[in-house]
């Protein structure tokens, strides 16, 4: 297999076509088989519920229904042409509704065959329906690996209008797969993955888009997090290197007459042992060329303040910046991180149950920084 599959243009990929691949590079930023493999969902939804038609409630919610199609019709009562199947779980019915591709799903729903039918349920009249929703044979359902929690992914209205739903994205991501396990290597090596309990960078991203459990998902989430962070910190690492041999500094290698004149004779006070240690730390990073400061600072007994930054002053700017809020809330406890600026300028909120029993019950939402290196 080629060593460079990864890289291979989305075109190529089973089920793409230049068509969709224009669209995947236009709306999503997908040029290649690895983009849509990182291209994470981000949220999940638990398929192993079923919801009987009678059971149905008005909520606008999303919901899984087995059954059948019992007919097929066209509607004649409106100036759109839909498609209207008659959908039954042996106890109620409900009506599935199609405006766009109809001649193709006429032709490919079979009567009288077991179905899962998934999607946003409808209110009109006191009659429930579901509007385009995802339908597979209920065989073929029960044999996927994809059917436990459904990965969501981002979209836009112009794919959702084009026929590119989270349905084909997870057929789409699971071709990549078919094929890929020998050419995702391990970028990590293997004292990190067993001194962290790290699993394999494979079963990360498969388990990322395809998780059969909640287990799954967070393991491979702990994964890749960390896998993420631990480049962004060697890439710093390498810019520290090459500053150093590029630019030398002041090295202050020897306490001056100005110095000893003011700490003898003007300065009132006695320093404290933690105060000079400052200062040896002021004198040692001025020779590596940049100045490191970090803080946390108390408003209230429940809210905290954190920044550490510092400025390089070969290059004249700040260096890597965060400011992070902490809040207390009882139960609960929220967290906003923030880096402002530099290449991996982001944000992260967080607010959740601190209980490790509950700890599920949380909203996290950040943004992406740029995974280059």
């Amino acid at each position: 297999m080629k060593q460079n599959y990864l890289i291979t243009p989305i075109d190529y990929l089973k089920g793409v076509g230049p068509n969709r691949a224009d669209l995947l590079k236009s709306e999503l930023k997908v040029f290649t088989y690895k983009d849509l493999l990182y291209n994470f969902p981000f949220r999940y939804i638990d398929k192993t519920k079923y919801h009987k038609i009678s059971e149905l409630e008005n909520t606008n919610s999303y919901v899984q229904i087995i059954g059948k199609f019992i007919d097929l019709k066209y509607s004649s009562n409106s100036k759109v042409k839909r498609l209207i199947g008659i959908f039954s779980d042996e106890n109620d019915e409900i009506e599935i509704v199609w405006f766009k591709g109809t001649k193709w799903i006429e032709k490919s729903i079979q009567l009288n065959k077991k179905y899962v039918v998934y999607g946003k349920l409808n209110s009109f009249n006191n009659r429930f329906s579901i509007v385009h929703p995802e339908s597979e044979i209920l065989e073929k359902h029960n044999k996927s690996l994809k059917n436990s929690l459904l990965p969501i992914y981002s979209s836009t209205e112009l794919l959702s209008s084009k026929g590119i739903n989270n349905k084909l994205l997870r057929d789409l991501v699971y071709n990549i797969f078919e094929n890929s396990e020998k050419t995702i290597k391990e970028n990590l090596n293997r004292n990190l993955n067993e001194k962290y309990k790290l699993i394999p960078r494979y079963e990360a991203l498969f388990n990322i888009h395809f998780p059969k459990n909640q287990l799954q998902l967070s393991k491979a989430q702990f994964r890749l997090k960390y896998e993420e962070f631990f480049f962004i910190q060697l890439q710093f690492v390498f810019k520290n290197l090459i500053n150093k041999n590029k630019f030398k500094g002041f090295n202050f290698s020897k306490v001056g007459q100005f110095f000893n004149d003011f700490y003898n004779n003007n300065l009132e006070f006695e320093l404290t042992n933690a105060q000079k240690n400052v200062i040896r730390d002021i004198r040692k990073d001025f020779s590596t060329n940049s100045l490191m400061i970090s803080s946390n600072l108390t408003l209230t007994p429940k809210w905290t303040v954190g920044v550490s930054s510092g400025y390089d002053f070969k290059q004249k700017g700040f260096t890597y910046t965060q400011i992070r809020f902490d809040r207390d809330l009882d139960s609960w406890k929220l967290d906003f991180s923030w880096v402002p600026f530099s290449p991996r300028a982001s944000w992260n909120f967080f607010i959740g149950i601190k209980s490790g029993l509950l700890s599920d019950l949380k909203y996290e939402k950040r943004s992406e920084p740029d995974r280059s290196l």
